[in-house]
């Protein structure tokens, strides 16, 4: 509730409280003076509450940026572009990825001391491995088990599909610097062409991520068809000026 709207209960309140005292004349002042007292400090806290909702609201601070597919290595200072996928991949894919690079290109990435022992340690763990195969006898695969339908201790997006990073490009980054628990954010995504103040993309989106206070936590959304305008097309996403404003947040609570 904004101060305007309780405002206007006040005030439409106090009239019907004067139309009483005409009709019921036995009613004293006193009476009045006690009821115009408790309108005020209920009107006081309604004010105090609404301001002290926005200022914890501001503390939500949001950053967008936008992914365009791909993503720079640097490899013994020589800078190589690769598909943004490369992130997704585990460590030790990383690794064979940027030396298949580094071979390519006719160099050799360097490793510290303790990049190297890491890596002789993960391959004395991989041959103790190996060993340990090859002296048992071959085990018959388990058969995989369906999922089960209904409320077996499942969430409904515990089967959903892992995408590609680059379906959801507009990336959110949301940092809770209050002291509270937030668990649900409404905001309104835009895109502005850089130098002009209208908007060439809009859409609402939120996220019901629980985040504890002093956290962050990342986002990212698809691009909704509806919310581009006919600017939109001329331009490359990436280039554009991408702003999140937060409209609603429900503090746990």
């Amino acid at each position: 509730m904004n101060w305007l709207a309780a405002a206007i209960i006040f005030a439409v309140i106090v009239f019907a409280l004067i139309r009483v005292i005409k009709r019921f004349p036995k009613i004293t002042s006193f009476s009045f003076l006690g009821l115009f007292t408790v309108l005020c400090i209920w009107g006081l806290a309604v004010y105090v509450k609404d301001r002290l909702y926005k200022s914890d609201m501001a503390k939500i601070v949001t950053s967008v940026f936008y992914r365009t597919g791909t993503a720079t290595l640097t490899i013994n200072g020589h800078k190589v572009t690769v598909d943004d996928s490369f992130h997704s991949l585990s460590p030790e894919l990383q690794k064979k990825t940027v030396e298949e690079i580094a071979a390519q290109l006719g160099i050799k990435p360097s490793m510290t001391i303790g990049q190297q022992r890491v890596l002789a340690l993960a391959r004395a763990r991989r041959r103790r491995a190996e060993a340990a195969t090859m002296s048992l006898p071959e085990q018959p695969q388990p058969v995989p088990v369906q999922p089960q339908t209904g409320n077996a201790g499942k969430n409904w997006w515990d089967d959903a599909p892992v995408v590609s990073p680059s379906a959801h490009p507009v990336c959110i980054t949301f940092d809770n610097t209050t002291n509270k628990t937030v668990e649900y954010i409404s905001l309104h995504v835009t895109a502005k062409i850089p130098g002009h103040s209208s908007d060439v993309y809009e859409k609402y989106e939120s996220t019901d991520k629980i985040m504890l206070p002093y956290t962050q936590h990342e986002a990212c959304y698809r691009l909704g068809e509806y919310g581009k305008k006919s600017q939109f097309y001329s331009y490359d996403p990436g280039k554009l000026n991408w702003f999140a404003t937060i409209s609603y947040v429900e503090f746990a609570n």
